[in-house]
C-alpha cells in the first residue's frame, strides 16, 4: 500500500468505515476487535489527510460520527487493485487450505477478544 501513501490497516479501516458509516468511534472500534486508542490514532491520521470525516453524534453530543470523504472513496478504490494483488500473493504462497485455516484462526482469535 506504500505507493498509495497508506499502510495496511489503514486501508482496512477505509475499506470497513465504507461498509459501517456513520458510526462512532467506540462502536467501530469495537467491530474491529481493536484498542480503541490504536483505532482512533489511523483514524486521526485519515481525517487530517482528508480520507474519513467525523462530526457530532446526533443522539449523544460527546460522541463523534465517522464516515468516509468523497476523496476516501476515491482513495480505497485507487487502493483496490493493489488489495486484491497481495490477497492473490498469499493465496498463492500459502494455498487454499492455509488461507483458509488462517482466516478461522483469526475468526477464533477476534471472538476470544470480543465474547
Amino acid at each position: 500500500m506504500r505507493p498509495h501513501g497508506l499502510r495496511i490497516a489503514q486501508v482496512a479501516i477505509l475499506a470497513q468505515l465504507a461498509d459501517q458509516q456513520p458510526v462512532t468511534l467506540s462502536a467501530f472500534a469495537a467491530s474491529l476487535a481493536g484498542d480503541r486508542s490504536a483505532v482512533a490514532r489511523d483514524v486521526a491520521i485519515l481525517e487530517r489527510a482528508g480520507l474519513v470525516a467525523s462530526a457530532a453524534n446526533s443522539g449523544d453530543k460527546r460522541a463523534r460520527d465517522l464516515s468516509l470523504t468523497p476523496a476516501g472513496r476515491k482513495k480505497l478504490t485507487e487502493c483496490a487493485p493493489a488489495w486484491r494483488a497481495t490477497q492473490a500473493r498469499m493465496r498463492e504462497r500459502l494455498g487454499d487450505a492455509d488461507v483458509a485455516a488462517l482466516v478461522s484462526l483469526s475468526d477464533r482469535v477476534v471472538s476470544g477478544l470480543t465474547g
